[in-house]
């Protein structure tokens, strides 16, 4: 729930917050469905939604009880800040002029400040990921090979004092083992005009390239299943193939 701390920047308007880029309907998306558990109580919850309006202007019906704790019958409209500042008093410091977190129904809304709710760890997040995150993703999933030797390195370290080890006389050498390997020489293609065609910077470039010669025998492999597709997709596609080949000729 950290990130709403930056996220938003007071102000002095029951229902508008400014974002420093992040929206509020974005962020209704994005925690709808997760599991929360408070502070104040340390019961779990499951995230609806959020508040239109910030902690200090949210307003909810509470149930006014007399001394032997029955109730009067009657309710009245108090903010959430107000409710936890008399009712648990705490006094909410940066999440009070932010929006509530809403784990109540759609008919009878329950609104917990945002500082009080810290999200359960673990959860499974199906949502698309932004673009920013499937980099960061990207990024963490492929190290570079000095990371990953260091990796290595250091778990077989780990282990060295490891008593199950020690009992079944297993060690582990340090070092990673070395192969002789060799660098295999680029491929080449031979085109018109006896030339060789290399490659540069892994890719073929055929701009002014003429073929050797240009056979008229064709073969076509299709991998399916779906043989209903045959008269609808690869036999169409025949055709014009055999008609390119005979008007290049």
């Amino acid at each position: 729930m950290q990130f709403f701390r930056f996220g938003f920047i007071p102000c002095y308007d029951n229902s508008v917050y400014f974002s420093l880029g992040l929206d509020l309907a974005k962020a209704k998306r994005m925690l709808k469905n997760f599991m929360i558990k408070t502070a104040h109580q340390s019961i779990e919850y499951k995230i609806i939604g959020l508040s239109d309006s910030r902690c200090k202007d949210q307003l909810f019906d509470m149930r006014v009880k007399n001394g032997d704790g029955a109730n009067k019958g009657h309710s009245v409209a108090i903010s959430v800040y107000d409710y936890f500042l008399q009712h648990y008093n705490i006094q909410l410091q940066y999440s009070a002029y932010m929006p509530c977190v809403d784990v109540g129904k759609p008919e009878r809304p329950k609104y917990l400040p945002l500082e009080l709710c810290t999200l359960i760890p673990d959860q499974c997040y199906t949502k698309a990921l932004s673009l920013m995150q499937r980099a960061s993703l990207a990024k963490k999933s492929r190290p570079n090979p000095q990371a990953r030797v260091r990796t290595l390195i250091d778990a077989v370290g780990n282990q060295k004092d490891d008593p199950v080890l020690a009992e079944f006389h297993i060690s582990i050498e340090k070092q990673l083992t070395q192969v002789e390997g060799r660098i295999l020489e680029t491929p080449k293609l031979k085109v018109g005009n006896n030339e060789d065609c290399i490659p540069c910077n892994g890719r073929w470039n055929f701009n002014s390239k003429e073929l050797i010669n240009c056979g008229r025998d064709m073969g076509i492999v299709v991998y399916t299943t779906r043989l209903f597709l045959s008269t609808y997709i690869y036999q169409p596609f025949s055709y014009l193939m055999i008609s390119l080949i005979n008007a290049a000729y």
